[in-house]
């Protein structure tokens, strides 16, 4: 599978499970591999596994990337972005600042 198909499934996947978890709590952490099968149950290994990837990252790092984000808001409180867009933000400030298979352009 390319490359990038599977990453944008897999983000897309991260973003409806990490929009989830922001309404409802961590506590469904749990329940990932059930919300994979019902939800993408053709999705390539190489997708799972980087959904997984990201969802944990996101969790581990839960309260630093809150911090991240909050900081860099302008005249904005966490409080104050919605869901989707916390949750949108979260994966991104994951990939750019943990991801270590994610390195940045070298000339």
């Amino acid at each position: 599978m390319n490359k990038h198909i599977y990453k944008t499934q897999a983000r897309e996947l991260s973003l409806q499970f990490l929009y989830q978890m922001e309404l409802r709590g961590q506590k469904i952490y749990d329940e990932l591999s059930t919300f994979l099968h019902e939800f993408s149950p053709d999705a390539s290994k190489e997708t799972i596994e980087y959904v997984k990837s990201i969802v944990q990252g996101c969790c581990e790092h839960w309260d630093e990337i809150n911090e991240k984000i909050s900081s860099s808001s302008q005249n904005w409180k966490l409080s104050r972005i919605s869901s989707i867009d916390k949750s949108i933000l979260r994966i991104a400030v994951y990939e750019f600042f943990y991801q270590i298979s994610i390195l940045p352009f070298q000339f």
